[in-house]
């Protein structure tokens, strides 16, 4: 409310835009008429929409939170294009970049997550973020601006709620000036980042050699700079390889060659003497499977989906084919390339078992390696396809209906 009332004093031209997650019922409704009852008082242009957000969580598994922030960017994006604004412009002030950087550092983070939230990133603008939640709040009651306080901030059901309500009232006993210290702090650590962006650029200049689509690195070379997992972390992050792999790739070097690494777009092969980071064709991308009424077709092969009663059903020894409790397994699966780090109960088994080590054990040989899948149900793997089902999700005795899938060549 704070910022349409300074865009709208600055004489700017803006719409409002506001989104109805339908979290709160009839205040989430009373939110959106309040909204739509200032835009039409300032004479501006007002969008609304609704959101499912609950059930688009649940089904994607992710998390409520999340799910809110990536639907509305989304149609952020939407309105900038057809109505042809410059940009969008939010709210975020000092102390919720301090939720985000306690909330990162909690959880793991880079010198990225310590740097917080960004003034500008491409058409997404944070006007106020300079200001802390007590001058925003001053500013409010001396204007007479009238808001809407949403209840569900005072709960700790949320980690940042928990860091806002619990985490930095105890740190401001510490330092009452809590918010200028740390927007000067991350003003030193995003001048840092950016001094490690340029060395990190230069250094690929260097040590980057293309082939093709092909990335390779030289192991020599790399092995002689300082700060080697940061640096290597810098070099992969691009191709969406996480700083765990880059530190299980430094331990790799040395050993056989053929070790593999994925991420969601590639896959990183440690030779003997490079890294060569090679993208991920198209039909190795995870691919959402929604119903079972229809066969899933991707290079190479094709998966039928056949629920069945488990009734005198004889079950095929073939590895093509896999005999899942349907009970145990729920929609949507996703089929994906295998990850390094995935772990699966092989059948028969009663502990967790490394993929990589299964496919050592099973002798499966490099280059059959780099094109095994995964089906996953609820982010765990439930058949490793062509090779071996989850021991969780096998047909027992109190078995009532099956899920048959089966492995079909193109030419079947």
């Amino acid at each position: 409310m704070v910022l349409v009332h300074l865009f709208k004093n600055a004489g700017f031209e803006f719409g409002i835009a506001h989104c109805n997650f339908q979290l709160r019922g009839p205040e989430s409704d009373q939110d959106e008429i309040f909204v739509r009852d200032l835009a039409k008082s300032l004479d501006v242009e007002f969008y609304s929409k609704r959101f499912e957000v609950y059930n688009s969580s649940k089904k994607s598994g992710i998390s409520i939170q999340m799910m809110a922030r990536q639907l509305r960017y989304e149609w952020f994006q939407k309105l900038i294009d057809e109505f042809h604004y410059d940009c969008v412009a939010t709210a975020h002030h000092i102390n919720d970049n301090i939720e985000t950087v306690l909330y990162n550092l909690t959880k793991g983070t880079g010198l990225a997550g310590l740097r917080g939230i960004k003034p500008r990133v491409k058409k997404i603008i944070r006007p106020i973020l300079f200001a802390a939640r007590d001058e925003i709040y001053r500013y409010a009651v001396e204007n007479s601006i009238r808001w809407r306080e949403d209840a569900s901030n005072e709960s700790n059901k949320y980690a940042r709620n928990l860091i806002r309500n619990e985490i930095i009232p105890k740190l401001k006993k510490i330092n009452p000036n809590l918010e200028r210290t740390f927007d000067q702090t991350l003003t030193r650590i995003t001048a840092s980042e950016r001094f490690i962006g340029e060395k990190s650029e230069e250094l690929k200049r260097s040590l980057i050699e293309r082939k093709g689509k092909d990335i390779w690195l030289s192991i020599a070379k790399l092995s002689e700079v300082p700060g080697l997992e940061e640096i290597l972390f810098a070099l992969i992050r691009e191709f969406g390889f996480n700083f765990v792999q880059s530190q299980e790739i430094i331990q790799s070097f040395g050993q056989q060659s053929g070790n593999l690494f994925f991420s969601d777009t590639h896959q990183l092969n440690v030779d003997r003497e490079h890294i060569i980071i090679s993208p991920i064709s198209t039909s190795q991308k995870p691919c959402k499977i929604e119903d079972l009424d229809s066969d899933l077709n991707v290079n190479g092969f094709t998966l039928r989906f056949e629920v069945k009663d488990s009734k005198n059903i004889q079950i095929d020894p073939s590895e093509n084919m896999a005999f899942v409790d349907y009970h145990k397994v729920s929609l949507p699966f996703e089929l994906r390339a295998w990850r390094d780090g995935d772990r699966f109960i092989p059948l028969g088994m009663k502990r967790k078992k490394k993929l990589s080590d299964f496919m050592i054990d099973a002798k499966i040989p490099v280059n059959l390696k780099r094109k095994t899948c995964v089906l996953t149900s609820q982010g765990q793997i439930f058949w490793v396809v062509g090779r071996r089902i989850d021991d969780r999700v096998k047909i027992t005795s109190s078995t009532s209906k099956m899920l048959v899938i089966t492995k079909l060549k193109k030419n079947d």
